[in-house]
């Protein structure tokens, strides 16, 4: 039973509540206790000692889940499978998985599907891959078991709802009651307006810009991150001039102060924005020739 133990952890039931209930067994069959959902387990003797796992989750839908140690079946490897209890047939899309080191294959099952209530009423459960029979599992016991299960199933609800009631009670309560309140929308573009006032000097003006007389706006699309500092900048309207646009997104990069924004809780956020900057030079200055260029024979 230890095996059949490490292989629901690992799989279907990932990680339980700390807290679950032990729901012991029940015609042989384990009954486990998820966060959101109740199942049922049991070992088969023969080739390979199949195990199987079979879920009843909270929106009635069943997720069931069966390994063998001799299977080779490739993890999400696609299965076309029937599943045949109790006088009816089940095609279903099987995917391959890896449990504890075992091969096997999982397979869900809508709540609308009447599968659950077929496992319960069937004393065999075939399962083939088309001509192939890949298992034949006794279902003795599945109805006190499923039975369990359910009553499990009704007690993690019970205890979702409460813990859902008493999160609702401190809902109003903000994480730091005492946090300054954060800036109001005028105040945030007025931050803003100041760090960018004079961020771009004449002295930044590119030399080739100058040369090639080069004058134009660049709209640039600017994120703030939690601690204050752009952490991107793009430029989303052209000047029409490669120097200026790559100047100005690498001047707000790293002059860029406008203090760290704030959400209702007094946590630092995020902000993006869009600015405008113009470039104008100071004294309009014709086209000159590039000093590294080849000169015309004197």
């Amino acid at each position: 039973m230890r095996i059949l133990h490490a292989v629901v952890a690992a799989t279907v039931f990932a990680a339980g509540p700390a807290a679950a209930r032990d729901w012991g067994e029940v015609s042989g069959w384990t009954i486990f206790e998820n966060e959101d959902s109740c199942g049922i387990g049991m070992e088969f003797e023969g080739p390979g000692e199949t195990m199987m796992v079979a879920t009843v989750e909270s929106d009635g839908s069943s997720v069931v889940m069966i390994s063998n140690a001799s299977w080779t079946i490739k993890k999400e490897e696609a299965l076309d499978l029937v599943y045949s209890l109790n006088g009816y047939e089940y095609e279903k899309k099987a995917f391959g998985g890896d449990f504890s080191g075992r091969s096997g294959f999982i397979t869900k099952f809508k709540a609308d599907s009447g599968f659950l209530d077929d496992l319960a009423k069937s004393t065999y459960l075939h399962i083939d891959k088309g001509e192939v029979a890949v298992d034949r599992l006794k279902m003795t016991g599945s109805a006190a078991a499923l039975a369990q299960a359910r009553r499990c199933l009704s007690h993690v609800k019970s205890l979702r709802a409460a813990e859902a009631r008493e999160k609702a009670r401190w809902a109003d309560i903000p994480a730091n009651p005492f946090a300054a309140p954060p800036p109001t929308q005028s105040e945030v573009v007025e931050a803003r307006r100041k760090a960018l006032a004079g961020i771009i000097t004449d002295t930044d003006y590119p030399a080739a810009a100058i040369r090639a007389g080069e004058e134009g706006a660049v709209r640039a699309k600017i994120t703030v991150g939690s601690n204050g500092r752009v952490t991107a900048c793009e430029v989303v309207g052209s000047s029409g001039s490669v120097s200026l646009d790559m100047t100005t997104c690498r001047i707000i990069r790293s002059r860029y102060r406008g203090g760290v924004l704030r959400n209702s809780n007094g946590e630092p956020s995020t902000e993006t924005f869009e600015e405008t900057f113009n470039w104008k030079l100071t004294t309009p200055t014709p086209p000159q020739p590039d000093p590294a260029a080849p000169q015309p024979p004197g």
